[in-house]
């Protein structure tokens, strides 16, 4: 119950009393991201202040801006829009902070969109990034983890039935309409105009990227027990949700008509009681043109859990992570069983790439992407993903050609956020871009709206926290990188050198090693510098010189200079020097005379 005895504050702080909240706003203004912002501070202190005061219907625009900021009285927010402009940085630090540090507060602070007048929330253990990240996470954890290639035993050669048999009601098929719409609207993305198709193309050629993909059937299985069926319902519309977020396949709710657009895969899920006071929930993934049985999951939680939706909206998102992360169930199928045409097993390999990084599997993926988007211009994480392999040629030198890399680059990524502006991959690519561009802050600002987009995907969080990491504030990237590792027993190059980096700038000097010891056997330029940093601060400068003389061979940048090939990954001022002086220790100078 809240303390407080004014009913006028209730909807601003629900069962959070005053004296929490003006708790929550102590601990953030002298948190790192609002002390070095005092604007930001300016504007959270007078609308917490206010709002507490029982005056929420004062803050608005124009007392925000002349009060809070500084603006005279003849303030215009029409003309002027610090306002709006403040507004969404004061989201974004505020998101950032409960990212890191302000995980464990136990008062969380909101200012809703749309309105300036903030919102107290009790956090529950560790905060999520924003909604929904950190709890499809955790739930997954309870799930089985999925098999690697070669560990599970014989599939049937087709599926047994689930424990439950009737189905739930059919539901519409979700797919392809805003690829219409986008066409008709004539987006615009940072004030240019990226070329899309003639107003003649067809619905068909619209959503032949729709097509192309893989699909998963969303299927819901239930007894006779009414409670039973509502639940499951509500269980198939959370894992439905979180499935749609991601972007390399298709989710239908309903078997399609027409026989010539067959799933790739159903989900079928399914729940019975085993006891008066225990349920057993049971999953399962099935390739759909033969029945095979991909992966099966069953767990046992009371009974009252269906009666709550928290529980079951954690149950499915779990499933969801585990299933259709590009590291998950789906594309490890796709892969071994050389699965679907030229788009889908090109991403797939590309995320090999970043598993077992080469320069001749960056030219086969680039290769392979380009045919991609010219054959169909219109698949947007084709676009997406040819973004981010067009910056490994600028950053490590991998196969340069003529032309801009960064360039090119820059146009796949405005491309893909131009044909999907939904989309939580063009973001992350966008991202990536404008990392190494040097907008850093506009960076993460585009991170944070990806991981808002797809809170499941473990990809894009982990992203966002090598790039907070490479910004020198790895004590906000560690906690995301963390989470996604928690839940993805296979991690590319990539994940586990800004998890051993993170680790070593905040002192962890366990979660270096155990970075460490996946990074040993790689000969991928980023393990090869975790690997000379480490051999460095143990004195090894034999072992250090080693690995920088493997880089050198393997990236033409760091081999001509190794401060460019530290400038073009774009680390912080202070991570760039770190390195350097750990390089230096390891030897650097020798291998420039070498």
């Amino acid at each position: 119950m809240n303390e407080t005895s004014r009913p006028d504050l209730a909807p601003i702080l629900g069962d959070v009393s005053e004296a929490e909240a003006r708790a929550a706003l102590a601990r953030l203004v002298e948190s790192p991201a609002f002390r070095t912002a005092p604007q930001l501070a300016a504007f959270l202190g007078y609308v917490v202040n206010t709002a507490l005061a029982g005056r929420p219907g004062e803050i608005k625009g124009y007392t925000i801006a002349v009060e809070a900021l500084g603006r005279p009285g003849d303030f215009d927010p029409v003309v002027d829009p610090i306002v709006r402009v403040e507004a969404g940085r004061l989201r974004r630090a505020l998101d950032a902070h409960y990212a890191g540090e302000g995980a464990s507060d136990p008062v969380r602070v909101r200012i809703p969109r749309g309105s300036y007048v903030p919102q107290f929330v009790r956090q529950s253990g560790e905060a999520a990034l924003l909604d929904g990240v950190s709890g499809p996470l955790a739930a997954a954890a309870i799930m089985p983890a999925p098999a690697s290639p070669g560990e599970a035993g014989p599939a049937p050669a087709s599926a047994p039935p689930l424990p439950a048999a009737r189905p739930l009601a059919p539901r519409l098929l979700l797919a392809g309409v805003a690829a219409v719409a986008l066409v008709g609207a004539g987006l615009f993305w940072n004030g240019q105009r990226d070329l899309l198709p003639e107003s003649s193309t067809t619905v068909e050629e619209l959503t032949s990227a729709i097509r192309q993909q893989p699909s998963v059937l969303v299927v819901g299985l239930s007894g006779s027990d009414p409670a039973l069926s509502a639940a499951m319902l509500n269980y198939d519309n959370q894992l439905s949700d979180a499935l749609a977020r991601f972007d390399e396949f298709s989710v239908l709710k309903a078997a399609p008509a027409a026989t010539t657009v067959l799933p790739t895969y159903r989900f079928e899920h399914a729940a019975q009681f085993i006891s008066n006071t225990v349920l057993q929930a049971s999953s399962r993934l099935v390739y759909a043109p033969t029945g095979r049985v991909v992966w099966t999951s069953s767990v046992e939680v009371p009974a009252t859990a269906m009666a709550r939706n928290d529980q079951i909206r954690e149950l499915a998102r779990g499933a969801a992570v585990r299933v259709a992360q590009p590291y998950g169930l789906i594309h490890a199928d796709l892969r071994a069983h050389a699965i679907g045409g030229g788009p889908v097993q090109c991403v797939v390999r590309t995320y090999d790439y970043w598993s077992e990084p080469s320069s001749t599997r960056h030219a086969e993926v680039r290769e392979c992407l380009e045919t991609t988007v010219r054959n169909d211009p219109l698949y947007h994480p084709g676009w997406a993903l040819l973004a981010m392999i067009h910056l490994d040629e600028y950053r490590i030198g991998y196969n340069p050609m003529p032309g801009s890399a960064l360039d090119r680059s820059r146009r796949a990524a405005q491309r893909a956020v131009t044909l999907a502006p939904e989309s939580a991959r063009a973001l992350q690519a966008l991202m990536a871009v404008q990392t190494v561009s040097g907008d850093t802050e506009e960076a993460l600002r585009t991170g944070f709206e990806a991981v808002r987009r797809n809170p499941f995907d473990t990809d894009i969080l982990a992203d966002l926290g090598a790039r907070l990491t490479q910004a020198g504030r790895p004590r906000e990237g560690r906690p995301l990188l963390l989470r996604a590792a928690e839940v993805n027993r296979v991690r590319p190059v990539w994940h586990e050198f800004y998890l051993f980096l993170s680790a070593r700038a905040v002192g962890d000097a366990d979660g270096a090693r155990s970075a460490l010891r996946s990074l040993e056997l790689a000969d991928a330029p980023l393990a090869l510098l975790a690997r000379a940093v480490a051999a460095s601060d143990l004195g090894q400068r034999d072992k250090a010189l080693s690995a920088m003389r493997q880089l050198a061979s393997l990236s033409p940048v760091f081999g001509d200079n190794a401060g460019e090939f530290l400038d073009r990954a774009f680390f912080a001022r202070d991570v760039r020097a770190m390195l350097l002086e750990a390089l230096e220790a390891g030897g650097l100078s020798e291998l420039a005379k070498g």
